[in-house]
């Protein structure tokens, strides 16, 4: 049987990982007065690297919901307009409606590490989110009556206990390995070089793509604004690329310049990553939910990774709080994988054809 742990506690749900997807589900339990503890190996509540960045409208909704949207549409850029370039020529312009009667524009670009720590700062503030940073799990058991989750912390063991588990612990979910539960799905050839940089620039609010332009014939650049003064380029670059010498900061801003011109530039960030296709072969297991990057990962392409992450946490949350709160059965809890699982299908059928477009030789066989 798992018990309360020691310090005679029993958080109706163990949440593993304070990204932006266990917070979400953290605050959202919160609000129908579940109670939750959240352990994240990092010893901050960002990741402070460059990750997602376009927030789709649906969930600027959510955000409003979880008490974070105002920042994100005041301080974020809003854009509805595409170009995609190949060489010099614009061959290509996708626009998306205007607000309209929308309260929301169709996108906003806010940088993730920000949103985490406004999430943070929201979960603590319900006062029934308990933030545990620099635990690493080391083990998990469940039963009938719960689950218990033991990890190492600063001063030692812990164990923590709840009725349920959310598995928000990212790509190499270590709570998806114990479950036994496969990863399975394909990695492009192509690597990116990112870096957000702050310039006060003449551009237009719009998203620019280029294919072998003239400033970098090696391949695909790709340009964003994140906010009112910090900008996002990434490059294509050769998979065996050293990624120590690419992040060099006077590396990034000769590369910067190419782009933008001779303007004054502060580099924030800079890193580099590889595009992947994997979807767990369960979102669930007996009383343990996958959620996010630990269930789908998705190529940025579509914008539909964190965005996609957040509907797995509003999806799973409601369901947990009517169970927990004695108003519906455990059955609704099985309509989490099939919805959830059917969502990250289609996103990962849309994201892998874009995949196939930006580097037609991704996927093997």
């Amino acid at each position: 049987m798992v018990l309360p742990d020691s310090s005679g506690s029993f958080p109706h749900v163990v949440i593993v990982g304070a990204g932006p997807v266990g917070m979400a589900t953290a605050i959202l339990l919160a609000r129908q007065n579940v109670r939750s503890v959240v352990l994240e190996r990092r010893d901050q509540p960002s990741c402070r690297q460059s990750r997602a960045v376009t927030v789709q409208r649906d969930i600027l909704a959510l955000y409003d919901r979880l008490g974070v949207a105002d920042e994100i549409v005041n301080d974020g850029m809003s854009w509805s307009l595409g170009r995609t370039y190949y060489g010099d020529k614009e061959i290509l312009q996708l626009r998306f409606p205007p607000h309209g009667e929308e309260i929301y524009p169709p996108f906003v670009n806010f940088p993730q590490f920000r949103i985490e720590e406004m999430l943070h700062d929201a979960a603590l503030a319900t006062g029934l989110v308990d933030i545990r940073l620099e635990r690493t799990v080391t083990g998990f058991e469940q039963d009938d009556s719960g689950v218990r989750v033991t990890a190492d912390g600063p001063e030692g063991p812990e164990t923590h206990t709840g009725a349920y588990l959310v598995a928000a612990d990212g790509i190499g979910s270590g709570v998806r390995r114990r479950l036994g539960i496969t990863f399975d799905g394909w990695q492009t050839k192509g690597r990116f070089l990112v870096a957000d940089f702050e310039a006060e620039l003449p551009f237009r609010r719009e998203r620019r793509l280029w294919f072998n332009p003239p400033f970098y014939p090696e391949g695909i650049v790709l340009m964003h604004g994140v906010s009112q003064r910090l900008w996002r380029l990434d490059w294509q670059i050769p998979l065996d690329a050293d990624a120590d010498v690419l992040t060099e900061p006077e590396r990034v801003r000769a590369r910067i310049a190419t782009v933008i011109g001779d303007h004054p530039v502060k580099v924030v960030r800079s890193n580099t990553y590889t595009f992947q296709q994997c979807r767990a072969s369960a979102f669930r297991s007996g009383r343990a939910f996958l959620v996010g990057d630990a269930a789908h990962v998705v190529s940025p392409f579509g914008a539909r990774g964190m965005n996609s992450g957040m509907e797995d946490a509003e999806n799973l949350a409601w369901k947990l709080g009517l169970v927990l709160n004695g108003k519906a059965g455990h059955a609704l809890l099985d309509s989490y994988e099939t919805e959830r699982a059917a969502a990250a299908d289609h996103n990962l059928e849309l994201t892998g054809a874009s995949m196939k477009f930006m580097t037609p030789d991704g996927e093997p066989g």
